[in-house]
């Protein structure tokens, strides 16, 4: 956030984040960024995965996800060790998004699409904007 209240987003893969938890601090993962919005491929150190775009997708996913609930991704967590055994396991950032009143059904497509496991099925960035348009289009 900038002195002026601007929103800015940084690297999500090179960002060092330290955020306070009811229970303790914690700071970004050993392989750089945080998990609550880390890529599962990034999670698996022996096979020295890239961050590229479909992490990057995985991540601005996790960002909507919060922008629209207010929650962090894997909100029911408060450390890091069970986000990654969580990632590792397949659970995505959010439960059930059909609990979630602020997200519409096309939003919620859009998320599932944005948090494919296999980094090769997620969007492009190019797709996601035409999604979000369209999304944007479709309540106004």
């Amino acid at each position: 956030m900038t002195l002026a209240g601007r929103a800015v987003l940084i690297d999500f893969g090179l960002s060092i984040m330290r955020e306070e938890s009811s229970v303790t601090y914690n700071t970004s993962h050993r392989t750089g960024g945080n998990v609550r919005w880390m890529a599962p491929e990034l999670m698996n150190l022996e096979d020295k995965q890239t961050r590229e775009v479909p992490s990057d997708v995985w991540s601005f996913g996790c960002l909507v996800l919060q922008l629209m609930t207010g929650e962090k991704p894997y909100k029911k967590y408060n450390l890091d060790e069970p986000i990654t055994l969580r990632l590792m396991l397949g659970e995505k950032p959010a439960a059930n998004l059909n609990d979630e009143p602020m997200i519409s059904q096309g939003l919620r497509e859009l998320l599932h699409d944005c948090w494919e496991n296999e980094p090769s099925r997620r969007l492009s960035m190019k797709v996601v904007e035409a999604r979000l348009r369209d999304i944007t289009f479709s309540i106004m």
